[in-house]
């Protein structure tokens, strides 16, 4: 990091001390009362959108007052229904690892795609980059691209489902 002293789990732990105290999260004041984090006499753009980089995940971008892609991201991805993606995507996205989440619902045709390239996201990089935490739908999924995991989730929650509401025969 140029302009934060501390590294960016250390500077996480501070943002979310400070929402615990406050009750919300603003960088700019964040910036100018933990002056001791950081090599500059005030905060800057440049300052704040460093600090925004390195600590962006759910928790503290609901709570930030600022308006920023990150936080309308989080906003978008709750309401595509992070809970149900693969154990993996969800802790990607707990992780701030946005640039991985986008490109699963990408690919699941859910949010655009501004560009031509392939966006299957792959069993193999996700564990590449330690993110992989298997569940019982992945343990069926054949080709290891996680949209797969959208197929199998919906065929075994229909299944269930039809399971539930046949009617028991007694006797045969």
């Amino acid at each position: 990091m140029r302009f934060w002293l501390v590294s960016p789990e250390a500077l996480k732990q501070k943002c979310l001390e400070f929402i615990i105290l406050e009750g919300y999260f603003n960088p700019e004041t964040f910036s100018e009362l933990e002056y001791s984090l950081h090599n500059q006499e005030y905060p800057s753009k440049v300052l704040i959108s460093e600090l925004c980089r390195n600590i962006r995940c759910p928790t503290i971008c609901e709570k930030c007052q600022a308006d920023c892609t990150h936080k309308e991201f989080c906003k978008q991805v709750a309401r595509l229904h992070i809970d149900r993606s693969p154990p993996c995507i969800r802790k990607a996205y707990n992780l701030g690892e946005f640039r991985i989440v986008k490109n699963y619902f990408k690919s699941l045709g859910l949010l655009p795609n501004t560009t031509e390239e392939r966006l299957g996201v792959k069993c193999t990089f996700m564990r590449k980059v330690g993110l992989c935490e298997t569940d019982n739908f992945c343990k069926g999924m054949k080709t290891g691209i996680l949209t797969e995991y959208y197929n199998i989730r919906l065929k075994r929650k229909i299944t269930e489902e039809i399971k539930s509401n046949r009617p028991q025969t007694f006797g045969k």
